[in-house]
């Protein structure tokens, strides 16, 4: 502890001197300017610490508190990956203040403590102004005009039976200060936003133009009744909205042919949130979504994590773009098995996540079971524009340079089943990974298959075997 504000600091002083093994936070530390919603590392010292000591961290806005705990950052294990690191482990929220501090202390030892020796700042964008607020659990039909601007305040619920119309040329803004916000579409919910190419529908942030970021909102969310791999048949979404037993935010069932409803000629524009460490919310997020609801012409811009994910389900989509995402591009788990065709992903050199970004990621499921159904999209007609303008250029953060947290152009991997065809790959380190002996074996058999593509400007080999 390295501040005399009062004699009670002075004692905590005493307490943690008295402590011969304690960690240092190294970030943040003072001076640094966060905003909200977005998700920053934690680093600290380990230099004498015990491997496997378990940290808390907290956020405050004086060095004496009152101190909040940061969400997923309660019993953080210095050990492994996390050792003296917890990437995205401070989701700063959404309080402005010029007087920002974390806090971290050992668990079940308070007295061994470090806080942040400076101030940092965290900054609230200035918002637009709405016509109508958005909030809670919407029944029956609700029609939004596009003579208004729409807020959604919070996570919005569409539920069994109900139904959302967005008329062609509406904006529906998240909020960006006050709370994080999801609009999320429950099974047996519709959303029916279907715009046109001179009218189309536009979900973005609440900062006014020009102070827009990635992470602003949480996305929209479209929970369906198709079947997934999970044993139970059905399972909450990723992202922390959902009920903790099935209900509000699950997704999953028996009807492949369920329809959701419809999203066309659609922008969906600084989205994607952890709402905790890793267990983040995308852009477009679709779970157990059956092949009768209708994606087409949708573009997902300034995405904070994935752009499209999908958790199972048979939806299938058209005309699809993906412009400059954090994570993947592309993202199939727990036996996806639509058809997709004639999309475009557009990546930028150094905006690249700490997970590894590429623009396909493709897993039968977390642990690479055999589970039914198997992840088996179809990927044709993509066009994949990737972060290496010149193969001389090489890993970093200079101007002819790429972020070292790219990784393939596709990866497909944890026994997944899926096919590639007639696509290009633009400017990637690597081409195609193909990972674990599972899926290398399904390769192998032809039940994955990669035809009839184009690489061009890899600078890596463009076939890779990961995990044998």
């Amino acid at each position: 502890m390295r501040f005399v504000y009062s004699a009670v600091v002075a004692l905590c002083m005493v307490a943690s001197a008295a402590v011969a093994q304690q960690a240092r936070l190294t970030f943040p530390n003072g001076g640094e300017t966060f905003r909200p919603g977005t998700s920053e590392n934690l680093t600290w010292d380990t230099t004498g610490v015990p491997f496997s000591t378990r940290w808390r961290f907290q956020f405050g806005t004086t060095p004496l508190g009152p101190w909040t705990d940061l969400p997923g950052a309660t019993n953080v294990r210095d050990s492994a990956a996390t050792r003296g690191r917890f990437a995205g482990g401070f989701r700063v929220p959404a309080v402005g203040t010029s007087s920002g501090y974390i806090r971290m202390s050992e668990v079940g030892n308070e007295s061994n403590f470090d806080i942040s020796d400076n101030p940092f700042t965290v900054t609230q964008p200035r918002v637009v102004q709405v016509d109508s607020t958005i909030r809670g659990e919407i029944t029956g039909t609700v029609r939004l005009s596009r003579t208004k601007v729409y807020g959604l305040d919070g996570y919005v619920f569409v539920n069994d039976g109900a139904t959302l119309i967005v008329e062609p040329g509406t904006i529906v803004v998240g909020d960006t200060v006050g709370q994080n916000s999801v609009l999320c579409i429950n099974r047996g919910g519709k959303l029916v936003a279907d715009g046109t190419k001179n009218a189309p529908i536009v979900f973005t942030s609440r900062a006014a133009v020009g102070q827009r970021a990635a992470g602003d909102w949480g996305g929209i969310v479209i929970c369906g009744r198709a079947r997934t791999n999970h044993p139970a048949g059905q399972a909450p979404i990723e992202g922390g909205i959902a009920d903790a037993q099935p209900g509000k935010g699950w997704f999953g069932g028996t009807d492949d042919n369920d329809s959701s409803g419809v999203l066309r000629y659609v922008r969906i524009e600084f989205a994607g949130i952890a709402t905790v460490p890793n267990n983040e919310l995308n852009s477009l997020t679709m779970g157990g979504v059956g092949r009768r609801t209708v994606i087409d012409y949708v573009q997902c811009s300034f995405n904070n994590d994935d752009a499209f994910e999908w958790f199972g389900g048979t939806v299938n989509a058209k005309h699809i773009i993906a412009y400059n995402t954090l994570d993947d591009d592309f993202d199939c788990d727990n036996g996806f098995s639509g058809k997709i065709q004639f999309a475009l992903s557009k990546r930028f050199r150094t905006v690249a996540d700490v997970s590894t970004s590429q623009t396909f990621e493709i897993d039968n499921d977390a642990g690479g079971s055999f589970n039914q159904p198997l992840t088996r999209p179809i990927f044709s007609n993509v066009t994949s524009i990737g972060p290496v303008q010149d193969t001389n250029w090489t890993p970093g953060n200079g101007p002819n340079q790429f972020s070292s947290r790219y990784g393939a152009g596709a990866q497909i991997r944890r026994n997944a089943r899926a096919a590639v065809y007639n696509t290009v790959f633009l400017g990637w380190p690597r081409g195609i990974e193909i990972a674990q002996l599972p899926t290398m074996v399904a390769a192998n058999g032809d039940t994955l298959q990669v035809r009839r593509n184009s690489w061009y400007g890899v600078k890596g080999s463009w076939m890779n075997l990961a995990g044998l």
